[in-house]
């Protein structure tokens, strides 16, 4: 996901609102939700399958 988005892709989950994943620049790069003007760790409360 993280090659998918960097090759200017756009990612969002599903909510009310949507919000948009981006990738963090870490060691190693990790996907955040940019959701409401602010980043946030809303895909953690996602379910796990």
């Amino acid at each position: 996901m993280v090659e998918f988005i960097d090759k200017g892709n756009t990612v969002f989950v599903g909510g009310n609102p949507d919000a948009q994943v981006g990738v963090v620049k870490g060691t190693p790069p990790y996907l955040r939700t940019y959701a409401d003007g602010n980043w946030t760790n809303n895909l953690l409360s996602l379910p796990r399958f």
